[in-house]
């Protein structure tokens, strides 16, 4: 019986050597940001009193200007002025059609951190804008509202700029995340990253934002993927079917033994 076990395991890893399929690793792709940039609102000099509120969730008398050089995130106090600076980034994955998502990471390079005091940053579901980000676009997320708190659908765990790095920053996406890049394999995800500051409602005494590479850069906004490729599926016992190999896990060879 042990022999036999053993052979079934051997067999196994035969196949797994034979058909390039590693157990239980999924294979992994990165996919660059684009049609990025950030949308900054803030009140007009000429009009007064400045109020965080108004900024925030007034649609006339305040300025929005739009970059695509940068992804700039985050809320400042400045001269008796708020600013309030939302990112937006979509990830065109197409080619993934069919595929499953494992798990998912967004990379953003730093390239300046004003905070004075740390805040979280988040990946949140952005809504699809076309052909590139536009001013009508600041609102373009799940769970906006007219005023108060939002509520989005929070693609990743949160990034506390007292971490914040001149390199590679990572925003690990959670169970939601995962299963949002999932359901954009074979079109696009669009993705908002947003102090939560500015998603709780809450106004900045001070400096309060980050400032991040964007796809004209060098070192581009990506998402790393690790995914299991279409038609991969398998159960214990099925030895017969190659594509059906890449289902077994580590663990589940053990449990063969």
């Amino acid at each position: 019986m042990i022999m036999r076990n053993y052979m079934k395991v051997l067999a196994i890893g035969l196949l797994l050597a034979v058909f390039g399929v590693a157990s239980g690793n999924a294979d992994n792709t990165t996919v660059n940001a684009v049609n990025d940039g950030n949308l900054q609102r803030y009140r007009s000099a000429d009009v007064q009193p400045d109020d965080y509120y108004t900024t925030r969730n007034q649609t006339s008398s305040w300025t929005v200007e739009n970059s695509t050089t940068a992804i700039h995130v985050g809320q400042t106090l400045a001269a008796g002025y708020y600013y309030i600076w939302r990112g937006f980034l979509a990830f065109p994955l197409n080619t993934l059609a069919g595929a499953t998502a494992v798990a998912c990471t967004l990379y953003i390079d730093g390239a300046a951190n004003n905070s004075v005091t740390d805040f979280n940053l988040f990946a949140v579901y952005g809504k699809e804008y076309k052909p590139l980000l536009d001013i009508g676009d600041y609102d373009g997320f799940t769970g906006w509202a007219t005023s108060g708190a939002y509520s989005p659908v929070y693609l990743s765990n949160a990034l506390n700029t007292s971490s914040y790095s001149n390199g590679a920053n990572g925003l690990i996406f959670t169970t939601a995340g995962k299963d949002s890049v999932h359901t954009a394999f074979g079109d696009t995800l669009w993705v908002a990253i947003l102090s939560y500051e500015d998603i709780s409602n809450s106004a900045p005494t001070d400096g309060e934002d980050v400032t991040f590479d964007g796809s004209a850069d060098a070192n581009k906004p990506y998402l790393s993927i690790n995914y299991t490729p279409a038609g991969w599926s398998g159960t214990i016992g099925n030895l017969t079917n190659p594509a059906a190999v890449g289902a077994y896990s580590k663990s589940e060879i053990k449990e063969i033994r």
